[in-house]
């Protein structure tokens, strides 16, 4: 198959990554993170070995999102000033969410920060950029894997690595079974059902912020959990 063909065949995945990270209204346009994830692609073509046993699906994919993040981040730098007001606003959330003993509206948000409606959306779009350059998060540390690199198709995968991939892929069931059910829930929607961030803050009645906020802390959580495990064994 040549080059042509590879990037015709591979453009529905080119697509589905650029959906997963492309929020409306966020500095940047969809038709540039697919142009940025073709980029990628190409270069997964250029640079893929077959003899080293890998299936080109998987290198691609690693590809093609490394390329489309490092478009996200030249678009959208956030400066020392607005992480500060990040900062803050996360721990005005967890404040009222224990007080309250529920999701905080907008309104009592900005009450608690003191700011006016549009810079609490000022604040919240920064989250939005900071976390969307942030949701592969690496679990494994060792070998720098991510959840999707980990539940990614391994049939075609090196006799010699499929052992270990599985052991990867039992610890990582695991340490999500351990995960209370809103982690496990959001983790679900994210890497198994491929919703993105505004599709799981519809199902669960917050905001796209607030999501951004409970993958961090879930993937976190699940980073404890993995490495609780792989030290047991």
């Amino acid at each position: 198959m040549n080059r042509e063909e590879l990037i015709k065949e591979n453009m529905p995945l080119v697509k589905s990554i650029a959906r997963k990270f492309f929020i409306p209204g966020k500095g940047f346009e969809y038709q540039d993170l697919v142009n940025s994830g073709v980029i990628g692609l190409i270069d997964a073509i250029n640079k893929f070995d077959t003899e080293k046993g890998a299936k080109f699906s998987s290198y691609s994919y690693i590809k093609i999102k490394s390329a489309i993040l490092d478009e996200i981040r030249n678009q959208s730098p956030i400066s020392k000033h607005n992480l500060t007001k990040v900062n803050k606003y996360n721990r005005v959330v967890e404040k009222l969410q224990s007080k309250l003993l529920r999701e905080p509206t907008s309104y009592e948000i900005a009450k608690e920060l003191k700011v006016s409606e549009k810079e609490l959306h000022d604040i919240e779009s920064n989250i939005d950029m900071l976390n969307i350059v942030s949701l592969n998060y690496v679990i494994f540390e060792d070998t720098n894997e991510t959840v999707q690199d980990v539940i990614s198709d391994r049939e075609e995968e090196a006799p010699e690595n499929i052992i270990e991939e599985e052991e990867k892929l039992e610890i990582l069931s695991k340490a999500i079974s351990n995960l209370n059910e809103r982690e496990k829930l959001i983790l679900s929607l994210y890497y198994y059902e491929d919703l993105n961030l505004k599709e799981i803050g519809k199902v669960l009645g917050v905001s796209e912020s607030r999501v951004s906020q409970l993958h961090r802390k879930s993937i976190r959580n699940l980073r404890n959990k993995i490495k609780e495990l792989k030290y047991s064994i």
